[in-house]
């Protein structure tokens, strides 16, 4: 839970998500290298395939989802603000909070994340 509390503390996060820093920090700690485990992490000791990483992106990153033509105005912003809390290995179901109002935005099909 240490690493929960670091997680939501760092970023600035509301206790409010404290089950995806928990699925985020799972997530992470399952794919890194222990002592118990010699040489491989606990998914490889698992499943027997090496995990890929390279999909990982920083708890509580800035990302930016567009949004669609149909839904704004000429002059309106093509894209709104968010928070990147969730783990996974597509960015097509990944989870974003609004930075500012903090309502969650499950299905993105256009993110750029950090």
């Amino acid at each position: 839970m240490n690493m929960v509390r670091c997680l939501l503390a760092g970023r600035d996060v509301p206790k409010l998500f404290w089950l995806e820093a928990v699925k985020w920090a799972t997530y992470v700690l399952n794919r890194s290298p222990t002592l118990s485990a010699k040489d491989i992490t606990p998914e490889e000791a698992w499943s027997d395939k090496k995990p890929s990483v390279k999909h990982f992106r920083v708890f509580g990153c800035i990302t930016y989802v567009h949004i669609p033509d149909v839904h704004r105005k000429k002059l309106d912003n093509k894209s709104i603000k968010c928070v990147h809390l969730d783990v996974s290995e597509t960015f097509f179901d990944s989870m974003v909070v609004h930075s500012s109002h903090f309502f969650v935005i499950w299905f993105c099909a256009r993110t750029r994340t950090c």
